[in-house]
């Protein structure tokens, strides 16, 4: 099988894209991975803040990417468009208004190797970076290709550039079928994107430990954003500390100022529920292994941001963890209600309490959507198959 050269441009570094490149490049393939010079957002710094960067013998990292010029002031744009006219992108993205990813992509392409030229460009989730992909793609004459997730669909920061970048894209892939259809029906993009799940692996995944109580449970809310549904839980938790429930909950996770943490903990004084803050990937699943059961109530945020299909939750179901979510989004596509987890009302903190008692004291049911989960991840998102599916699509639209 002939490798590849694959070219990533990322803004910030998950978990899981970063077991996708470690995947590939086992499969052989030579990959190449692009980041900001310096975390640009906070939701970038939290990311790259608990992720260790890839690794592997064919794979090569570089923080070159000058997000900075996206909102630099004229004087600075100065040198970096003198040096863009040798690459004859410049004039035509002044007429586009992307002027600035045109720059930002001169920029990055100067900071390759002379002599390098990847087969395929690729970018995850549909926002800065994936605009700076596309410039690449003119300047190294390779085609590029884009995975959807969440917040770049459902809550774009310009829905025009949102479709132009989609619509210029050699092929787009997103991560579950709800995707699939929601761009479709919002006419987000009209062609047929692929999709490719996301990847969990089970060898590095931790061992189910025994849970010191069936009562104790845990959520990983990453950035404790409003479509988590933590405000959801701790509604919940109060209905079943006025029941007497010995229910507890541990929350991981916290927003990048730190200043939602604080809030939500103040909001949970008095009730059975703490929050750790942010943990590194490894230290998240590890305290996942010992919990009695996994919640993740996902809603559909004030201005209309969702979860795709939350990571923590497969990893939860891998790991062999009893779970509890809602149906948002495309989670029922993995948790099927009382079948492969527990689904709650969406927004509704009476459902959510009546699940969690549910699954703590119908232990018959608890085992069986646990093995049944863990079972669907496995057949599902198996890493190796979904990077056989992302390889696919690169070697189609590559010719190579």
């Amino acid at each position: 099988m002939r490798t590849m050269k694959i070219l990533y441009v990322l803004e910030f570094l998950p978990p899981y894209v970063k077991r996708e490149i470690e995947v590939l490049a086992e499969m052989g393939h030579s990959i190449t991975v692009l980041m900001p010079e310096t975390s640009s957002s906070g939701t970038a710094w939290l990311w790259n803040r608990i992720t260790e960067p890839p690794s592997g013998g064919n794979v090569y990292a570089f923080s070159s990417i000058p997000l900075r010029l996206l909102n630099a002031g004229f004087r600075e744009l100065t040198v970096p468009a003198l040096k863009g006219l040798k690459h004859l992108i410049t004039v035509a993205s002044l007429i586009s208004g992307e002027f600035r990813y045109a720059l930002a992509a001169s920029e990055t392409a100067s900071s390759l190797p002379g002599s390098y030229e990847p087969d395929v460009i690729h970018a995850h989730f549909a926002l800065d970076a994936a605009h700076i992909a596309g410039k690449l793609s003119k300047i190294l004459g390779a085609p590029f290709t884009v995975t959807t997730h969440a917040t770049d669909i459902f809550v774009p920061r310009r829905r025009d550039r949102l479709e132009r970048i989609l619509s210029k894209a050699a092929a787009v892939l997103t991560i579950s079928d709800f995707n699939r259809s929601y761009m479709a029906e919002k006419g987000i993009f009209s062609g047929e994107a692929v999709l490719c799940k996301l990847g969990v692996p089970f060898s590095t995944l931790p061992e189910r430990k025994p849970a010191a109580k069936a009562t104790e449970g845990i959520c990983i809310a990453s950035g404790l954003a409003p479509k988590k549904g933590v405000g959801v839980l701790l509604d919940a938790m109060k209905i079943l500390k006025d029941e007497s429930s010995e229910i507890s909950v541990k929350v991981i996770g916290s927003d990048p100022s730190g200043i939602i943490l604080k809030q939500m903990r103040e909001k949970a004084a008095g009730l059975p529920v703490t929050f750790t803050g942010a943990l590194s990937s490894v230290e998240t699943l590890e305290a996942a292994a010992s919990a009695g059961f996994f919640v993740l109530p996902c809603v559909t945020a004030p201005n209309g941001d969702m979860d795709g299909i939350p990571v923590a939750l497969m990893e939860a179901m891998a790991i062999g963890i009893p779970c509890i979510s809602t149906a948002v989004s495309g989670v029922p596509e993995l948790v099927e209600h009382r079948l492969t987890g527990l689904l709650a009302e969406p927004g509704s903190s009476k459902s959510l309490a009546e699940m969690m008692k549910t699954i703590v004291t119908d232990t018959s049911l608890s085992e069986k959507i646990t093995a049944a989960g863990r079972k669907k991840v496995r057949a599902e998102h198996d890493p190796q198959k979904q990077a056989e599916i992302l390889t696919n699509v690169f070697r189609k639209v590559s010719g190579k």
